[in-house]
């Protein structure tokens, strides 16, 4: 059974009874379910609102089921979605999964669909979350390969820069980028004054930035840079 608002469930479906029953079953499950009556209503409320899965009713007014679904497909995070059609519209289930659709289930005369339909939407919910791991590994490994790729810039300019304010410059801002950072700040100790040199680089777009520096003429240096030249250790903030 799922946690109390863990799963959310957007249900557009005209009949109103129907609707109730489905309701219902799902909220005694320990879903959180809110109705649509009708295709327009639905889209309207899914903006509005924030679902895990839409299941929708094919015979709708303002908007039928397969409309919805194209709709939904079309947005950039479209949900997981469940199309219901009556019997005999196998091959209009079929035709909205084409266009998007995570599943299906064929409404009978008993309602014995609702008694299945905890299990579609478990299945659904299971497709999901083996999609988003998916997606967070690609993800993962896309961000790792962007540092290995970035480390190798970095060794291969780094041995034809002789400045050390250019070299600290340069890690700053390839950092910056590897983190998606607004804000940095790089410092060295100057080896012939022992005055602490800063850099701050800031980037509200990645083609324009200010470098302002700070010489920092102090035994005792203020702040986080005190901390770090005094432990001789990373110190990790907020």
């Amino acid at each position: 059974m799922p946690d109390d608002n863990s799963v959310r469930i957007l249900y557009m479906e005209d009949d109103i009874g129907l609707a109730n029953l489905f309701r219902e079953k799902l909220v005694d499950i320990g879903y959180e379910v809110d109705i649509a009556a009708n295709g327009e209503e639905g889209l309207l409320m899914y903006e509005n609102g924030s679902y895990d899965i839409v299941a929708v009713d094919n015979d709708m007014p303002r908007f039928n089921g397969l409309e919805v679904i194209k709709k939904l497909n079309e947005m950039k995070n479209p949900p997981a979605t469940i199309m219901i059609t009556g019997m005999g519209s196998e091959n209009l289930a079929v035709e909205a999964m084409k266009f998007g659709a995570s599943d299906y289930i064929v409404k009978d005369i008993d309602g014995g669909y609702l008694t299945l339909f905890p299990l579609i939407i478990e299945s659904v919910l299971s497709q999901q979350q083996l999609a988003d791991d998916k997606r967070k590994s690609e993800e993962a490994l896309k961000w790792e390969l962007e540092v290995s790729k970035t480390m190798a810039e970095l060794a291969g300019t780094l041995i034809r820069i002789e400045s050390i304010e250019n070299i600290s410059s340069f890690i700053l801002e390839h950092a910056m980028r590897l983190s998606e950072s607004k804000l940095g700040f790089v410092g060295y100790i100057d080896p012939e004054t022992g005055h602490l040199i800063t850099t701050t680089l800031t980037k509200n777009i990645w083609d324009a930035c200010k470098v302002p520096k700070k010489d920092i003429a102090s035994k005792e240096f203020p702040g986080l840079w005190g901390w770090v030249l005094k432990y001789k250790k990373p110190l990790l903030t907020n």
